[in-house]
């Protein structure tokens, strides 16, 4: 029985992974140039080199990193100045802390132990305190006026469930 339903979650995983990332190259764009470039300015201040993608997608209302061994940064097409900043930021800073590696693994936790509600419930705590810490990682590197600035962009980001069933992705 465990292993029937270890297989039908992890199928069910892949299925939605597979999925996203095709809907994901059919529909999202590439940034604008400027986009490109605030992108790799927070990048070359994370000291991070790896070639990470970074997509537009309309369909989306906050940035998000996929969980995946290629990495891929997604960002609404219609965000704020200040929001592009702090969300390119913030992405990065998942990516530098590996949480989309740690993502992966939970899920394929969670659907070894499909049968375990305490699995479940550290899961979705876990994801909680990433956010948490990654936020408060970026914060660390922000003046205190910056510091209020993104506080205030990240109340007015709503917490988009379309993708998240999909993408697998960071927000939780």
């Amino acid at each position: 029985i465990w292993l029937v339903g270890a297989g039908i979650m992890l199928g069910k995983l892949c299925i939605r992974y597979f999925r996203f990332n095709r809907y994901v190259k059919r529909k999202a764009k590439s940034p604008a140039e400027e986009i490109k470039q605030k992108f790799h300015h927070q990048k070359t201040k994370l000291q991070i080199q790896k070639n990470i993608e970074l997509k537009m997608l309309a369909e989306i209302s906050s940035p998000a990193l996929i969980a995946s061994l290629k990495p891929t940064v997604l960002m609404p097409e219609t965000i704020e100045a200040n929001a592009l900043e702090f969300g390119i930021l913030h992405e990065l800073t998942h990516y530098k802390r590996k949480d989309y590696l740690m993502v992966l693994l939970l899920h394929i936790l969670s659907c070894m132990h499909w049968f375990n509600p305490v699995v479940w419930i550290a899961k979705k705590c876990i994801l909680a305190d990433m956010e948490l810490v990654c936020d408060a990682q970026v914060a660390a590197h922000l003046t205190k006026k910056e510091r209020r600035t993104y506080a205030q962009t990240l109340i007015g980001l709503p917490v988009d469930g379309n993708y998240k069933k999909l993408a697998v992705g960071m927000r939780g």
